[in-house]
This record gives C-alpha cells, structure tokens and sequence, in this order.
C-alpha cells in the first residue's frame, strides 16, 4: 500500500507488473479492511497474482511476510500458520507486544518454535536504533516512512 501511495515522481517501483519480485497477497481480513475504506480499485489491481494466503505459492516457499496481528488468522487457516522453519521479527514499539496472547503473532510463532526477535525499526525507534538497523541490512537506498 505505501510503495502504491508513494510512487509517482519518485522512482520507486510499484508492485505489479513494474515490479514482480514483489507480490502483494491480499488476505481475507485485508479484503475486508480495504473494502470498508472504499478501496476496492486496490485489491483488484494488487491481487493478480492467485497467490492468496497459500505459503506453497509465495515465492516458491521463501518469502518475507509483513503482516499486522489481525492477519495470523488467515495464514493460520488450514496449516499455514508459523513453523519451525520461520522466523517473527516484531518490527513495532515494545509496548504493543503482548506475548502471552495466543492469538497474536508472537505467541502463534512460538508455538510454532519459530524463531522470535525483537526489531524496532518503527518511526518511534531511537535514531541510534534505525541507524544500527539500515547498517546491519546494508540496503542500497532507505526510504524511511512512517504511516
């Protein structure tokens, strides 16, 4: 949604055909959200790619996920949840994690035995934090927004 809203006269490539390394997976519970915002010309543009919540399809079993805790649900349905194979990286302020509420993605990660780690890397983050963060990933280009 912010790489579609920011886009034009930036450069920065939109997801779909002008960037199909990405693919944009919009969830049941995501439908239902764009859908009460008026924003149904969304969802038909970014789910082209029949994906769905379908680990199996989502680059051929490696992906990152980015994912608030009112979507675990839809990936949780019919075995698509977490595994000992993932990795959660609660990326918000540590005053919104609850872990010991199961239906949030920490504890379902856990339980999985994914492995958890905290990564503040939200514009609430200390300057010293993001900077540690942007170093560790070495990334090209930074594009730092905050919604």
């Amino acid at each position: 949604d912010v790489l579609e809203r920011v886009a034009d006269g930036t450069g920065i490539p939109r997801p779909g055909k002008e960037f199909d390394l990405l693919q944009v997976v919009i969830t049941p519970c995501g439908k239902r959200m764009y859908e009460r915002q008026g924003r149904e010309d969304f969802v038909t543009r970014m789910a082209t790619g029949g994906a769905g919540t379908s680990r199996r399809k989502l680059s051929d079993g490696r992906a990152i996920i980015m994912l608030r805790d009112s979507m675990v649900a839809d990936f949780a349905k019919d075995g698509r949840g977490f595994s000992a194979d993932d990795a959660y990286a609660f990326s918000n302020w540590s005053g919104y994690l609850d872990t010991a509420d199961p239906r949030r993605g920490w504890a379902q990660a856990e339980r999985a035995g994914a492995r958890t780690v905290r990564l503040h890397t939200s514009g609430h983050a200390s300057p010293e934090a993001l900077a540690a963060f942007a170093a560790a990933m070495a990334p090209k280009t930074v594009l730092p927004v905050h919604g």
